[in-house]
């Protein structure tokens, strides 16, 4: 409507309304619908000044835009009297430009949407008869029959040059602009789309629940993507299926008059995503392929070297000292690749459903000691000290007891061994919530942990533990993933709390038992 045929057309209109009301000025003012202002297209006898005032009129403004606001026509018999022009500054270009009384008639579609308002203005204060006011509706249905261009030619080249599908919906879910774009990705002329409920665009299946959201989103619509979090899909005109990022945009009153829809065909993002994922996942696979295969064929030599081992210790007469040291330095590599080597079978068979856990009485007081008492000594070889607290007539836990040795020594070798802390503490107590659970806590006193390296402490391979030159530290990454699991599996949970220079506390959380064990 703003091409010069269309603006001779409504000048037309215009100067019909202002003669049948004997009104002196008058405008007419269409909704742009990227800004939801109402904006002069049209008008006769106003000054620059009240023209600049007006160039961009929002909902509840004086008399058109509280029209705007109501869908009703608005009539002030007397500006100077009237409370829509209460505020000074606006009386004052009315009371300026010579205007003393006003109506404002919306221009609403067939769709109940608006789209503009109609007003004729007035040097005296009056009110116009009913037939003057009846001929304001013809000429505002006549407005109102004919093809409008809602979106002016330059604007409606910058939305067919966007690189997504933009359509605008009316407040009854009817589409009432479809760019360039929205016709490539849909399959659809524009005609065909145009008047037709959006929900052609959505498959058959998900309709009826879009209707539903549709309407619950007009209740409040507010500018957000949709369905954030799910995975859209959008229908295109050969049945085939789209999936799709969408964005809502109400313009307009505040009911939102148009909803802008902004699509982005994302079929090329979930391809990729899907191809990372399955190659993730054959990797994945791959690791645990491998690893199964090195540990099956390093268990048995291993398991000899260390029971050699053990029988030579045996001998301790016999030993020099030197040849002894030796011996349990090689006992110890044993004893940690064979628990690297538990830890990843077992690994592989909680994540399978397969692993067997034994639900029985454990004194956590008496596991507690017996680990400091065995991993003391590993401890002191590293200058360190491995301490416990133990609460006073702690209950026993139900869980597994060789399950949670497990847990507890992995957490106590990592702190150990890759902290850079000077003592590790071990603390049980029962939790401080509830008497049903008890609660372990492998504390020190180290470098800490980096915020952006927490997140992954707990995946497969993972090693974030760093030395204190920043090098890695040389960790497998496969104990904490099996003491989440192995906790879990307990029905338990395993927290961590660090901060970069600060203690990193471990806490294993277990179910207590109710009675005596």
């Amino acid at each position: 409507m703003r091409s010069a045929e269309g603006r001779a057309f409504l000048a037309d209109i215009l100067d019909a309304a202002i003669s049948a009301t004997g009104a002196d000025f008058g405008n007419i003012q269409l909704v742009n619908p990227l800004t939801g202002a109402l904006e002069i297209v049209a008008h006769t006898g106003f000054r620059a000044d009240f023209l600049d005032y007006f160039h961009a009129t929002h909902v509840g403004q004086a008399a058109c835009g509280t029209a705007m606001r109501e869908h009703t026509r608005v009539v002030v018999e007397d500006v100077e009297t009237h409370p829509v022009f209460q505020e000074p500054e606006l009386r004052a270009v009315m009371r300026a430009a010579g205007v003393r009384a006003v109506q404002s008639t919306p221009l609403i579609d067939r769709h109940g949407a608006l789209f503009g308002i109609l007003s004729t203005h007035f040097r005296t204060p009056r009110r116009p008869t009913d037939q003057e006011l009846h001929l304001v509706d013809v000429f505002a249905r006549l407005l109102t029959e004919v093809d409008r261009q809602r979106v002016d030619a330059p604007l409606r080249g910058v939305l067919n040059a966007a690189p997504d599908p933009i359509l605008a919906v009316d407040i009854q879910g009817h589409i009432v602009f479809a760019n360039t774009k929205a016709e490539h990705v849909f399959g659809y002329p524009a005609t065909e789309l145009l008047e037709q409920p959006i929900e052609l665009l959505v498959p058959d299946r998900l309709r009826d629940k879009h209707r539903a959201v549709r309407a619950s989103y007009l209740r409040a619509p507010t500018t957000r993507p949709m369905g954030a979090g799910l995975e859209l899909r959008a229908r295109c005109r050969d049945g085939t299926e789209l999936p799709v990022e969408i964005s809502l945009s109400p313009l307009g009153d505040p009911g939102g008059s148009v909803i802008v829809v902004i699509v982005r065909d994302i079929s090329d993002r979930a391809r990729i995503e899907a191809e990372r994922k399955s190659e993730r996942a054959a990797i994945d696979q791959l690791k645990d392929d491998l690893s199964n295969m090195i540990i099956h064929d390093l268990k048995n030599p291993v398991n000899g070297i260390a029971m050699t081992t053990q029988a030579m210790l045996r001998r301790t007469d016999e030993l020099p000292d030197r040849l002894r040291r030796g011996l349990l330095t090689i006992e110890q590599a044993c004893g940690e690749m064979l628990r690297l080597t538990h830890n990843l079978l077992d690994i592989a068979k909680m994540e399978a459903g397969k692993m067997p856990v034994q639900e029985e009485a454990v004194d956590l007081g008496q596991l507690v000691a017996d680990v400091v008492r065995d991993y003391g000594p590993v401890a002191e070889q590293q200058k360190k000290r491995l301490v416990a607290a133990v609460g006073d007539s702690l209950p026993f836990a139900m869980a597994d007891t060789d399950l949670v040795r497990r847990v507890l020594v992995n957490l106590v070798v990592n702190a150990i061994r890759h902290s850079g802390a000077d003592h590790v503490r071990i603390e049980a107590q029962t939790g401080a919530a509830t008497a049903a659970a008890l609660t372990m806590r492998v504390m020190d006193n180290g470098r800490g942990i980096a915020f952006d390296d927490q997140a992954r402490m707990f995946e497969k391979f993972a090693s974030v533990r760093r030395t204190a030159s920043g090098q890695p530290s040389g960790d497998t990454g496969l104990g904490l993933p099996f003491c989440k699991l192995a906790v879990e599996r307990m029905g338990g949970s395993l927290a961590l709390a660090s901060a970069p220079g600060f203690a990193t506390v471990f806490s294993v959380t277990l179910p207590a038992r109710s009675g005596p064990p």
